[in-house]
């Protein structure tokens, strides 16, 4: 049997353990982070160039994306590398779901991004 001495000790490491492992977790999700929130994001045309996500439903994109994108530049280049996924079919709403992070969709009316449902997550 433990003391309580050993119990508070482990409990102690769990939770430290916990917030590295939150702070990684933070690191690879960065939705609604401060460093992306900080600029003033804005709507762009999605281009023809990106490919993943030209023909979805709407038209306009916000930027920096939810991946933390700041130039379309950026966004072209990371996104081109999920093509062969989306092609493969594995899943309906593959395209949907990396879209609404690459190119997350954009109303002028509304200053935040939209993130996607967690249903479709």
């Amino acid at each position: 049997m433990w003391h309580s001495g050993s119990r508070y000790v482990v409990v102690v490491l769990v939770v430290l353990l916990a917030c590295d492992c939150m702070d990684s977790v933070r690191a690879l999700f960065p939705f609604g982070q401060p460093e992306f929130s900080y600029k003033r994001s804005n709507c762009k045309p999605i281009p023809a160039t990106l490919v993943l996500c030209h023909d979805i439903e709407y038209p306009n994109m916000r930027l920096p994306n939810l991946l933390g994108h700041e130039s379309m530049k950026e966004v072209l280049q990371q996104a081109s590398s999920w093509i062969p996924l989306v092609q493969k079919q594995c899943h309906q709403d593959t395209k949907k779901f990396l879209c609404s992070l690459f190119a997350p969709v954009c109303i002028d009316d509304l200053d935040e991004t939209i993130k996607p449902c967690r249903s479709l997550c």
